[in-house]
């Protein structure tokens, strides 16, 4: 179970027979995981932005040394890395 509030068309890989896609919506916003780190191969900020095209909501792009800490409704980026807000 994913714990935003949707993940998009692009991280959609199986949908359950029964058509169900809702998330958990544990935080009102959305992530992309994982950007690589500068010029290696893989999902781009360029990709990032435009998969924020296709949800609703707010949605953060972020590489493997960045961590999202969610403390009641505020919720902080902690990064030695790439972390970005994209909507």
């Amino acid at each position: 179970m994913v714990m935003t509030p949707e993940v998009g068309e692009d991280f959609i890989r199986w949908r359950p027979p029964t058509g169900d896609e809702s998330r958990l919506g544990l935080v009102d916003f959305s992530i992309c995981p994982q950007l690589p780190p500068g010029g290696m191969p893989g999902s781009s900020l360029v990709e990032a932005e435009a998969w924020v095209a296709g949800i609703a909501g707010p949605a953060y792009a972020v590489d493997d040394q960045t961590a999202c800490r969610v403390s009641d409704s505020e919720m902080e980026i902690i990064s030695e890395g790439q972390g970005k807000q994209l909507g």
